[in-house]
């Protein structure tokens, strides 16, 4: 079992310090597809996301009240899933404690969890 060990180790990344905190993290990427699913990001609002992103080529912007509520879900599960280690300490993030963090730290997290930003390259 260690080679499998040795393998899911490697799916954390090296450590990454924050812009605005500085808290030192490491990440994991998450599956985009189930943090839609598991952000609550009804159907309908994943396919105007799809036609407007094919058709900007970025992500586009929501536009109503129920788009942003469902866009904040979505991102805060991208965070949630996101975070493996804080400050060397392997964590589980409740939703709770994603809605704690500093705001910039979220944003940033989520730039890493969305591919937006690429990870460090391993040492």
């Amino acid at each position: 079992m260690a080679a499998l060990d040795d393998w899911k180790a490697k799916a954390v990344s090296e450590p990454i310090k924050l812009e605005h905190t500085g808290t030192l993290v490491q990440l994991r990427l998450p599956d985009i597809k189930e943090c839609f699913i598991a952000g609550g990001v009804p159907m309908e609002i994943l396919n105007k996301m799809a036609v407007a992103a094919r058709k900007s080529g970025s992500e586009p912007e929501p536009d109503t009240v129920e788009d942003w509520q469902a866009d904040m879900g979505y991102r805060a599960e991208m965070v949630r899933r996101a975070v493996a280690v804080v400050e060397g300490e392997p964590v589980t993030l409740t939703p709770e404690d994603v809605a704690e963090l500093d705001v910039e730290d979220r944003n940033e997290i989520y730039l890493y969890a969305s591919r937006a930003k690429p990870l460090p390259l391993r040492s």
